[in-house]
């Protein structure tokens, strides 16, 4: 209910704080990649993605899309500085409700910052973003590496129908592919759309092109053909880029935290991907 409230007052707001973002804003208007290193979030909805997310801000010295961030999303380079100023570094209880994670630090999804910086939504459609916010994100991103060596993180769940998008946008990118079995997913799926939409016939999450005329299906083989799509998916990314893909598997975060991050570590570093703990695994 907060997050829908803060949502309607962002969304309000004329443009007050322009001016003050513009003695902030430092963008090249050339720039279409982020040469800044990534480790974007591969998972489908009700895998653990959330929760996964939370462990990786926890123990590693990370940038990341903040609540308090995404509250002022319109002013990224004010918002970002005034987050480094005024706000304390995240510490996680590892609690979440569907997605959202409680506090001002707290790890946002920010699906309308990927929606308006690269036009990635979560029902699916060929994204076409506009050179200026390309340019903008990636200069964002870019230049809070430089100002902080620290590596940019991402946990959005639409980022298992961009995959490849996502590996052109940010050349320099690792992935990090959670793994949970089918039928758990699924029954999380139904659930959500009973208590959480009250409506087992209303869509929930990610909704792949496959996904986009079911009407003839129950919701029991729309979630079927859903997980079924996105598995497909995540496989044949994981297949082609080998290379640029690590693996974490959710039973194992869930059972022993320390060592799936331990796992996550040592193989981002046979990546060469430099990541610095900020709280030892217990």
């Amino acid at each position: 209910m907060v997050n829908k409230l803060l949502k309607k007052l962002r969304d309000l707001d004329p443009g007050v704080l322009s001016p003050i973002e513009f003695c902030f804003k430092k963008v090249d208007s050339d720039k279409r990649l982020s040469g800044a290193p990534a480790l974007i979030l591969l998972a489908l909805p009700r895998s653990g993605s959330t929760f996964c997310y939370q462990a990786i801000c926890h123990f590693f010295d990370v940038n990341y899309f903040s609540n308090f961030f995404y509250f002022g999303m319109r002013y990224p380079f004010l918002f970002n500085w005034l987050q480094k100023k005024i706000l304390k570094e995240y510490s996680s209880d590892f609690k979440s409700e569907y997605g959202f994670v409680r506090g001002l630090t707290g790890p946002a999804e920010a699906n309308d910052i990927w929606g308006d910086w690269f036009d990635q939504k979560l029902i699916e459609d060929i994204p076409s973003p506009k050179v200026d916010k390309v340019a903008l994100a990636s200069s964002f991103i870019d230049g809070n590496y430089e100002s902080s060596q620290k590596p940019f993180v991402s946990g959005w769940v639409g980022h298992v129908l961009y995959a490849n998008e996502m590996a052109r946008l940010f050349p320099n990118a690792i992935f990090v592919h959670l793994h949970r079995d089918n039928k758990s997913i699924v029954s999380s799926l139904l659930n959500a759309r009973k208590n959480h939409l009250n409506d087992i016939n209303e869509w929930f999450s990610v909704r792949p092109k496959e996904c986009q005329r079911t009407t003839s299906l129950t919701p029991e083989e729309e979630v079927g053909l859903q997980v079924q799509s996105l598995q497909s998916r995540l496989g044949d990314f994981a297949s082609s880029h080998a290379s640029r893909v690590v693996h974490l598997r959710y039973d194992e975060l869930t059972s022993n935290m320390g060592s799936a991050m331990l796992s996550l570590e040592r193989q981002l570093l046979e990546c060469d991907f430099k990541i610095n703990r900020r709280v030892d695994f217990d």
